[in-house]
């Protein structure tokens, strides 16, 4: 199986156009998707990066965008649940849903992995919360992409990112975290370029109880002397999944 993800993953780097013109997306696809959702990380993670160049495709072409496209958004979706900062799939899965946001021209539904329903963009965004001080910055950079990505959607700024005034106050904090802790020049500026994007997209009273919520924990994160120990619960804040924080 490994090798075979392999062969589709350099096939589609280098004769990508090849591909789609002789038809064989068709062909491909369910072989990778299943790689994708099967229990092997390292096929995980190859079948991850073979789709990757696919990303704007599958989201663009009508053809493809509300079949093989919204089908494989659902699955990398679902698939996050499943990672952690041991897997080595984790940064190919993630760099596959960036990728896919950022070709994406409006947003696209998606499916819970049982069939049943649509899952909001709240829990959606919550994924990613264990991802914000992963190990790999590549994760890291990755988290950011996909969240500025949300933001810029016509869909979301069409409803106000109603979303957004739910989980301001807990990425907020997550972002707060990556402009102190953060060591990578690019994920760094990617961070200060995100704080700016919240502050512009999120409605003023959202954006006010978000910071009142917040401004201790900051005031004191920002106080503490070079070489002491950040108070716990300035690392906690106030989402649901604490972030494990990485150097």
């Amino acid at each position: 199986k490994h090798g075979g993800a392999l062969g589709l993953k350099y096939l589609l780097l280098v004769r990508r156009e090849a591909v789609l013109a002789a038809g064989l997306l068709s062909d491909c696809l369910p072989v990778l998707q299943m790689a994708l959702e099967g229990e092997d990380d390292d096929v995980r993670g190859v079948a991850a990066e073979a789709l990757t160049p696919l990303a704007q495709t599958l989201v663009q072409d009508p053809a493809w965008r509300a079949t093989a496209g919204s089908a494989l958004l659902s699955l990398s979706w679902a698939t996050l649940l499943t990672l952690d900062d041991l897997t080595a799939s984790t940064s190919a899965v993630m760099d596959l849903v960036a990728a896919m946001y950022t070709h994406m021209a409006s947003a696209m539904p998606v499916v819970a992995a049982d069939g049943k329903g649509e899952v909001g963009m709240v829990e959606l965004v919550r994924r990613l919360y264990p991802f914000f001080r992963h190990n790999m910055h590549s994760v890291r950079r990755s988290v950011l992409r996909i969240i500025a990505n949300l933001l810029r959607l016509p869909d979301s700024a069409a409803t106000g990112n109603a979303w957004l005034t739910t989980v301001l106050p807990e990425v907020m904090h997550l972002l707060f975290l990556n402009l102190m802790l953060e060591r990578r020049p690019d994920a760094l500026a990617a961070s200060h370029v995100l704080w700016a994007s919240l502050l512009a997209a999120a409605p003023v009273a959202a954006l006010s109880a978000a910071a009142a919520s917040q401004l201790r924990n900051f005031f004191s994160a920002i106080a503490t002397p070079p070489g002491h120990p950040l108070d716990p619960a300035v690392l906690e804040g106030p989402g649901e999944v604490p972030p494990s924080v990485a150097a």
